[in-house]
């Protein structure tokens, strides 16, 4: 069974730039509309032929909106493994489920800072994206002072050159 932790694993890679919530609940519809229809035996079947089933998914992937999944159900349907789908998926939803329980930061400081205000900060970024956050510590001397943090997709820049540019932007529109 190491090919579907291979697809499971593809299908993570493709998906990395969308949001993985977003995605798992279309895949959740998709998987319990696709069960009641009997889409595997659709896409077992030796008498329709391998484009017709490409036809098929396509449409399908672009009605739920799960276009990132096109390729990777191509894959699987041409390797003759369209039984262990809905295992894949569900595997996915697992690893994603579980990706999703905690979040990685990177904070940048000009100097170390100290534990209680690091622990400050971890939660703070924990609060606004209701996750469990893991961090890692830079010192990055580009900066003044202040702080940076960096997720997967935002910034918290709470950096003294940020203020700076801030308060220099400002003046210029008030002029």
């Amino acid at each position: 069974m190491d090919f579907v932790s291979n697809y499971v694993e593809l299908l993570i890679q493709n998906t990395k730039s969308s949001s993985t919530s977003i995605i798992s609940k279309k895949l959740k519809s998709f998987i319990s509309d696709m069960s009641s229809i009997n889409f595997v035996d659709f896409l077992m079947n030796k008498s329709v032929n391998k484009e017709e089933k490409h036809k098929f998914i396509k449409y399908v992937c672009e009605k739920y909106k799960i276009d990132d999944f096109v390729y990777v159900i191509y894959a699987i349907i041409d390797y003759d493994r369209a039984e262990y789908l809905f295992e894949i998926f569900q595997n996915y939803l697992l690893a994603v489920s579980k990706i999703q329980e905690h979040v990685s930061i990177a904070i940048f400081s000009a100097f170390e800072i100290s534990k209680p205000c690091i622990d400050d900060i971890v939660e703070l970024v924990s609060k606004q994206i209701n996750k469990k956050v893991k961090y890692n510590f830079y010192i990055d001397k580009s900066l003044i002072g202040g702080f940076v943090v960096k997720g997967d997709n935002f910034i918290i820049d709470k950096s003294i050159r940020n203020c700076l540019d801030d308060a220099i932007n400002k003046v210029k529109e008030d002029m």
